[in-house]
This record gives structure tokens, sequence and C-alpha cells, in this order.
């Protein structure tokens, strides 16, 4: 029964339990009140009994002291013949009919009423008798003539007295009746309300009990599941109930669930992001290896031949295939780069860098290409100690990317400028008190409209432009875009069809810095600026000393630089042994397998390695872990020529031990600097090993 009662309870809706809880306490009240009311009702009529019953008999005592104070009266004046004693008779013939008129209207019965009517009558006999006495004694009769008159007059009241008696006896009874019953409702009412007020209470507190316990319980159980929820943890088992705090509990079951699937389906979709993700760089890496590996031959060989003496029409064919190489490197590095932003493993150098300069070299680098189109190219950044906070080798990249469109895109005898300016959080021009910087490429092309706007920054879509003559692969705007968010600016375009398109890089600004030619600088299309002067390798070993510079060999003194080459690849190994042989006073040792390569190493002890990644025996990474572990070998620099360019490589073989981390297609120009400067690095050490 008690569980019946239990889920009859829980069932019921929160609404229905707060009427419930507080209907039972009304309800309680209101019987309470009720039963009190009708006692006081019973009273109410027992009093009012009482004072009729109590009215009669006072009306009739009333008549019957009248009457007596009348007799008396006149009795005295029939003994005294004084006049002065008719004066209570003369007061009774004055209130005697308003008596017995009261006396009727307060009787209720016919029998009162009987009663009250004969009453009436003896008065009215005692009256004319006591006005027969009164005139007798008038008239001079005294003494024994009055006696008869008066025993007349003496029955008649005794017979007045004995009604008056018989009729207030039945209401004098009722009224000490009637005050019993009060004061035993008054008892009744009492206890009554005592017993309501204990019955509200009792009642008001089991409601409160019922209704605060379950529903607090339950709130503070529905509240700790949401709380689970949120945290993702199972939920504590709550009772099924059909009222409202039922229906949340079956809410908060069904989110569980949901939540529990859609965070599988979330696991599976990471994982599977994951996997493709992974997939997506094992396929980056192995083709931008399967590429690299040929254009190193052609653009190594290409650079032989530029340096040999060669008739102006073959220099123009080794030009153009130097151009072509250079162009699907970039390609491939932009392609390895949108990866690395992708997958979060693009390192950055963030240092101030001074825009006026950087613009400067930019516009320069830019200026041959865009004069063959009788394009002008204007450099308008008049700010010259304007710096941002950038990677310079980023930051170029992206204003060579953005320059080059320009030029493409432009029409003949366009018109491109470069401005810069510092602007403040919102993009209002302002002085030192900006917080970023905008450099601005406008170019007076056909322009963009806003659907185009909407596609130039979604990989690969060249807004039909491939089935025109404008070279490009769709990738140089998005690059640009992801590296400019990764150095904590943007990259927005602003264009008119018709009128030109300007595409605006923001970044934060930095500290103003006095412009100083940087001699490191290089374009993304491969080609040394005009000032670069020296190569820049950081060692791991040897960071600080990055910059120096060596000749590879010393031809007055004689002495020979060894040079291991461990390399798979014919082509390339036949390319690197035709650039040495251009060098005097080097003895190169090659070979195709790691394992020869270490033996070559113990044996001959070279002063520097060239080692390529991807060897039939061992991996490259391999052979560097083993030179670097023996003692003999260990202090080579060990120089990695890999087709694989992505960041994480690079950075695990230069945390390993590698030298120097240079990726193919070789620049011939930057092997050799690299290679001078580790030269230079084991003259400074040891003179007297042998090397130059």
């Amino acid at each position: 029964m008690s569980g019946a009662l239990s889920r009859w309870w829980l069932d019921r809706s929160v609404r229905s339990k707060g009427l419930y809880v507080v209907a039972l306490p009304l309800l309680a009240l209101l019987a309470v009140t009720a039963a009190g009311g009708a006692l006081q009702l019973q009273e109410r009529e027992q009093r009012r009994q009482a004072r009729a019953a109590n009215a009669v008999a006072s009306a009739a005592q009333k008549v019957v002291s009248d009457a007596v104070d009348a007799e008396t009266g006149v009795r005295a004046y029939a003994g005294t013949t004084d006049p002065g004693f008719l004066s209570p008779y003369n007061a009774a013939l004055t209130h005697i009919p308003q008596d017995v008129k009261t006396l009727r209207d307060v009787v209720r019965s016919d029998s009162e009423r009987a009663q009250a009517d004969a009453i009436a009558a003896t008065v009215s006999e005692e009256f004319r008798l006591l006005e027969q006495i009164s005139a007798s004694v008038q008239h001079g009769v005294t003494g024994h003539a009055l006696v008869p008159q008066l025993a007349a007059g003496k029955v008649i009241m005794d017979r007045l007295r004995a009604q008056s008696v018989a009729l207030s006896e039945q209401p004098l009874k009722m009224v000490a009746t009637k005050r019993d019953a009060i004061a035993r409702s008054e008892g009744r009412i009492l206890a009554a309300q005592v017993a309501g007020l204990v019955l509200g209470i009792l009642v008001t507190l089991i409601g409160v009990a019922l209704f605060t316990a379950g529903i607090a319980r339950r709130v503070r159980l529905a509240a700790d599941n949401a709380d689970r929820l949120g945290k993702g943890q199972p939920l504590t088992f709550s009772p099924t109930a059909r009222d409202e705090l039922g229906h949340l509990n079956i809410s908060l079951t069904s989110a569980s669930e949901l939540l529990a699937n859609r965070l599988e389906e979330l696991s599976l979709a990471r994982d599977t992001a994951v996997r493709a993700t992974q997939v997506k760089d094992t396929f980056l890496s192995r083709t931008s290896h399967e590429l690299r590996t040929p254009l190193n031959a052609i653009l190594g060989f290409a650079q032989l031949l530029e340096l040999s003496d060669l008739e102006p029409a073959d220099r123009e064919g080794v030009d153009r295939i130097l151009a072509a190489g250079r162009h699907l490197l970039a390609l491939i590095n932009d392609l390895i780069d949108t990866a690395s932003i992708e997958s979060g493993e693009l390192r950055l150098s963030v240092e101030p860098v001074a825009v006026h300069m950087l613009t400067k070299q930019v516009t320069e680098l830019i200026g041959p290409l865009a004069q063959s189109r009788q394009i002008t190219v204007e450099h308008s950044c008049v700010e010259e100690n304007l710096a941002v906070y950038a990677d310079v080798q980023r930051l170029r990249q992206i204003l060579v990317n953005l320059v080059s469109n320009a030029v493409k895109y432009n029409r003949a005898n366009g018109l491109i400028r470069l401005t810069c300016r510092a602007v403040t959080a919102s993009g209002q021009v302002s002085g030192k008190d900006s917080s970023a910087v905008e450099i601005m490429v406008t170019d007076s092309g056909a322009g963009l409209s806003p659907d185009d706007i909407a596609r130039i920054f979604i990989p690969f879509d060249r807004l039909d432009a491939e089935q025109g003559d404008v070279e490009g692969s769709g990738i140089g705007l998005p690059l640009a875009l992801g590296l400019s968010r990764a150095m904590g600016g943007d990259l927005t375009v602003d264009s008119t069809p018709g009128q030109g398109s300007t595409f605006t890089v923001r970044l934060p600004r930095a500290p103003d810095l006095v412009a100083v030619p940087d001699p490191s600088a290089r374009s993304d299309l491969g080609q040394p600026s005009a000032t670069s002067h020296v190569l820049q390798v950081t060692s791991a070993t040897d960071s600080e000393q990055t910059g120096r510079n060596a000749d590879i060999a010393d031809e007055s003194s004689g002495q020979t630089l060894r040079v291991l080459s461990i390399e798979d690849n014919y082509a390339n190994s036949q390319m690197l042994t035709a650039f040495f042989s251009r060098i005097s006073n080097v003895t190169l040792y090659t070979t195709n397998s790691g394992m020869t390569g270490i033996d070559l190493a113990q044996q001959h002890r070279p002063q520097i390695v060239l080692l390529d990644l991807h060897l039939p025996d061992l991996s490259g990474e391999d052979v560097l872990v083993r030179l670097l572990a023996e003692p003999v070998t260990r202090a080579i620099p060990i120089v990695v020529l890999s087709a694989d360019a992505t960041q994480s490589t690079r950075r695990r073989l230069l945390e390993r031990g590698a030298f120097a981390y240079l990726t193919k297609p070789i620049d011939l120009t930057k092997l050799k600097r690299t290679i001078d400067y580790a030269a230079g690095l084991i003259a400074d050490e040891d003179p007297s090993r042998g090397g130059p």
C-alpha cells in the first residue's frame, strides 16, 4: 500500500503536489472552521431561545409586579383613606396596558399565548375590582364593609401569581437548559478550534515535508546529474516518475546518451581526421620527396651548366630550365607550407622586422617581372623606421606572393603600389600609439566581385583563371592568409570590379627600428637577392656562430678537404661529383649504402659528410645516430641533403645532431657556403686535422 501511495505521489505533477500541499491544510482549516461555525450557530440559536424564554418570564413578572403594586396601594388607601397611597395604583394603571402588550408580543407558542390571554383577563378583572374598592372608599365605605371586596382581590391576585408562575416556569427551565447547552457548546467550540489548529499545523508540516523532502532531493539529484552531464560523467540513477522532474530526468538521460553517442562520433571523426591528416602528411612528404629527387638533378646540373662557358642560346635554355625548375620548387614549397599550417607544425621565428626595408627588397625583386609587362611598381612606405612582429622570411613570402599576383592579374601598362601605415586595433590611422601596421598592395587590374572575394582564399580555386594563360596553383593566397594569421595578423582584400584590388596585411606593431640591409635575404623563387652575401646556417651545436664564412679549399696551402657523400640516387650522386670536380683540393668519397657509408666514415674520417635520408639498407637518420655515437666520427659535421622538406623532419634531425639540413633540389651556392662554414669551424677547432 505504501509503495502504491509513493508511486501515486511520484507520478503527480509538481503543480499538483504543490496544490495538495496547500489544499490539505486549507481543507483541514475549512473543516474545523465549518464545525466551529456550526457549533457557533447552534450556540447562537440556544442563546436566542434562552433570551426569548427569559423575555416571557420577565414580561409575566412585570405584569404581576405592577398588579401587586396597584393592589398594595389600593389596600393602603382603603385602610387609611389617604389618597397619597393611590400613587402606585395610578402608576400601574399607566404601565399595565404596555406590560400586557409586551407579554403578548414575547410569547411564541399557542399555549403561551393562551396563558398570556388568561393573565391579561385576570389583570383586567383585578384592576376592575381595585377601581371598585377605590370608589367605595371615596364614597365613605370603610372597615368591615370593604372586607369582601379585599378578599376577592386577594383571590384574584393569587390566581394572577399562579398564572404568571405557570407561564414563566417553562421558559425559566428552558433558560437553565440553554445555559448548560451554551456552556457545553463553548467547550466544544474551543476544543474544535484547538483541534483544528493542531490538525492544520500537522497537515501543513506533513505536506511541506513530503513536498520539500521529495522535490528538493530530486532537484538536487537533477542538478548533480546536469553537472555530471556537463563533465561527461555517467549520471546517477533517479527513480522514474511522470511529473516534471521525472521528465527532466528522462531528458537528462536522453541527453547523456546523445552526448555519449556524439562523443563517440566525434572520437571516430577525430581519429578519422587524424588518420586522414597523417595519410595526407605522408602523401605530401612522399610526393615532395619523389618530386624533389629528380628536380634536384635537373636544377643541380642546370646550375653546373650555368657556371660553364655557354653560347648565348644555350645559356638562355639553361635559364629557362632553372626558371621552370624553381617555379616547380616554389609550388612544392607552398604545398608543404600549407600542410604545415593545417597540421600546426609551422615553425616561425617572430621578431621585429623593418617594414620599409623589406617592402623595398620585394619591390626590387619583382621589378624585372613587372617591367616585362610594362607595369610600374611604386614603393610608398614613407615611414622608414616602422616595424612589425613577424617572421621575416614568411612576411617576405607573403608580400612576394601578393605583388606577383598583382603583376600577373594586372592590365598592361598598369600600376602597383606598396604602402604601409600604423593603425589602431579598430583600423583607424594612428601614430606611435597604434597597435598594428597595415601593408597594402594595390593594383590597377580588373578587380574582384564579392563572389570572387569569397572564393580567392579557397585552396586551388583560381576563379577559372586556369582557362587563360596566367600560371598559378591557387594556393598562394590561402597560404598568405594562413601565414598572416599564424604570425598574429590577418589578410583582407578590398576590390571594385574594373578599378583594381587592394590586399592588406595587418600585423602587430613592434618598436621602431633603424632599417639595416639584411644580407641573408632571399626570395621565395629560390633566387638570391642583390644583398645576399652570407649563407646563415643554424647548427645544433654552435648556433651562435651562424653566418661565418670560410673557403672550401686553400689552393696556396695545398691542403685537401675530405668529403663523404652517402646518396642512393645515381643522378644526384653524379651531380655532386660534377660539382666537387669544379673545386680544387677536395677528395670526394661516394656510396649509395648506409652501412658502407658508416664504414667509409670510420676508415677515412672525412671532415664533412653529406647524408641522404632515404637509403636502401638503413635510413639516413639511423646513419646519423650511429656516426654520432662512434668516438671517431662523433665530431664530423653531417649535412643532411633530403627531399623531405617538412618542418617536423627538419627539426627532428637538427635536434638529433645534424650540422645542417638542406632540402632538395639543392641550391649549389647554398651548399658551398654550408661546406665553407663547416670547414671554417673545423679549421678553427683543430688546424692540425688536415683541413684547410
